[in-house]
């Protein structure tokens, strides 16, 4: 069986893609597509193939959430799933195999843990891994709107905080390691890039999934907030702060996120200063080089959507004015 392996980046619509193969996967099995259960934690993430990677030392949310720090369970639970996904694997008369999660990219960041997943896939014929980056300043826009809707209270775009989670050449260079590097697919996360402008459309084609009116298409999910709305909820955040001192949610923040998204709206959206911009974009200059050369050799530039505009003050977010 030949598996393709969508590995993120997180902010390129990998929740999309995922409503739709886990919406569409009884139409897909039909098509001789297998989009497995056994590894889905919500949504049609494939949540659990990155923690079978994990080492046993690591842990993040999810880990927490379900293994409550006990060792015994976290082996007991991890086995069963494993044999779990080999057995539905093993058992399919599918021909392709496609598997989602932006968390193989975030989180499994070491050489051991590409070893280890590599071990657990050696089930298929064939591994194709398809990557969506997309450009970190914009990233970092959408990372920003995520920390307000959780409650955080950003003062503006930190290249060197936000670097963490943009590091698209640091995982390029990570599974080149350790699978070939001609069947990693890298792809652009930008609307003219995309199959009919769209990123569901994009990674259909890319898998060979012929999309007709039969298949259901999931709703814009995840959507940044409007300049409104970041600069309503930030102002709230300092309030009204998600957690209390003692770590508790506070109850009086309520259902504050929701009320702002679903009550406040405006078409302006956030603008970068020109020094943000600049500094991003010198920060990650070689990245782009290398991603440049050794995958889209006959493009002259990397990324074709540039942030022409920009806030002609110090800071958008500090000035509350709108």
């Amino acid at each position: 069986m030949r598996l393709i392996l969508h590995i993120g980046t997180e902010k390129t619509g990998t929740t999309s893609i995922q409503r739709f193969l886990f919406g569409n996967k009884d139409l897909l099995i039909k098509n001789d597509f297998l989009i497995p259960n056994s590894t889905v934690s919500k949504q049609g993430n494939n949540r659990w193939l990155p923690v079978f990677a994990y080492e046993d030392s690591f842990d993040d949310e999810f880990t927490k959430l379900h293994f409550h720090n006990n060792k015994i369970l976290r082996n007991k639970i991890i086995n069963h799933k494993i044999n779990a996904f080999k057995k539905e694997v093993l058992e399919s008369n599918a021909k392709v195999c496609i598997i989602s999660s932006e968390h193989l990219s975030s989180r499994l960041n070491k050489d051991i843990n590409l070893f280890k997943l590599k071990n657990f896939l050696e089930i298929f014929d064939t591994i194709e891994i398809i990557l969506y980056i997309r450009k970190p300043i914009n990233v970092a826009i959408s990372l920003l709107s995520e920390g307000i809707k959780a409650g955080n209270t950003p003062t503006g775009l930190n290249v060197n905080i936000f670097s963490k989670y943009l590091n698209n050449l640091k995982i390029i260079k990570l599974w080149e390691k350790h699978f070939q590097k001609e069947r990693i697919k890298i792809k652009l996360f930008e609307s003219n890039q995309l199959t009919g402008n769209d990123i569901i459309q994009d990674f259909a084609n890319e898998c060979g999934i012929e999309i007709n009116k039969d298949y259901a298409i999931p709703e814009k999910f995840n959507k940044s907030l409007d300049l409104l709305q970041l600069k309503s909820l930030l102002y709230l955040n300092r309030f009204f702060p998600k957690f209390l001192k003692n770590n508790k949610i506070n109850p009086l923040r309520g259902n504050i996120t929701e009320f702002v998204i679903n009550n406040l709206k405006s078409n302006s959206y956030f603008l970068p200063t020109k020094n943000e911009v600049e500094t991003f974009e010198n920060y990650f200059l070689d990245d782009e080089k290398y991603i440049l050369k050794n995958y889209f050799p006959n493009k002259d530039r990397l990324w074709l959507n540039s942030i022409d505009e920009f806030y002609k003050g110090e800071n958008l977010l500090t000035n509350l004015s709108y």
